[in-house]
């Protein structure tokens, strides 16, 4: 039998000895993995902040009139790419101030900016206002988007469709099942 100094090992695992007979590969694949990557966000981070809005906007599901209003372009992480910012108006709206599109240069992790923009609505858009900022590089790119409702309510999912009856397995009732459609 052949002794192998297993010093790393040992002090992985917080033994003393200084040889020991080779260990199982399971221990020596489990010492030897590295340690896990640190969580990883989204390189870029996209939000609207509004600043001021009709009166009845946000009680009465959605108000016509002005509503100022910051594009917010967040880069937690250093992507390193230049972010195309897009504003997509719904049909009606208008853009009084402000730019539709800009460019946001590489800056460094952290970094927020924020743009003002006032939109007109005669009337309560049925279509959402989009902020979509886009960055592609040779190997790699990002896509962010971000809705502003004026005050509508968000859109419930559709609930799925019940089977009529309970499904019982052992005497066990685990209620109504899902039908799944392909």
């Amino acid at each position: 039998m052949i002794r192998t100094p297993m010093l790393l090992v040992l002090a992985s695992l917080g033994c003393t000895a200084a040889t020991l007979s080779p260990a199982p590969p399971a221990v020596a694949a489990v010492a030897a993995a590295p340690a896990a990557p640190p969580e990883i966000g989204a390189p870029v981070l996209v939000s609207w902040i509004v600043r001021d809005e009709p009166a009845t906007a946000s009680r009465q599901g959605g108000s016509a009139g002005h509503y100022l209003l910051s594009a917010r372009v967040a880069q937690p992480g250093s992507l390193g790419l230049p972010l195309q910012v897009t504003v997509t108006l719904p049909p009606g709206a208008s853009l009084v101030r402000g730019p539709a599109r800009w460019v946001v240069q590489p800056a460094a992790p952290g970094t927020v900016n924020e743009t003002v923009l006032e939109v007109l609505a005669p009337a309560v858009p049925a279509d959402d206002l989009v902020l979509v900022a886009d960055a592609q590089g040779e190997h790699a790119g990002v896509h962010a988007e971000a809705r502003y409702r004026f005050g509508r309510p968000e859109p419930s999912p559709p609930s799925p469709p019940l089977t009529p009856r309970d499904v019982v397995i052992h005497g066990h009732n685990l209620g109504r099942a899902v039908q799944m459609t392909p």
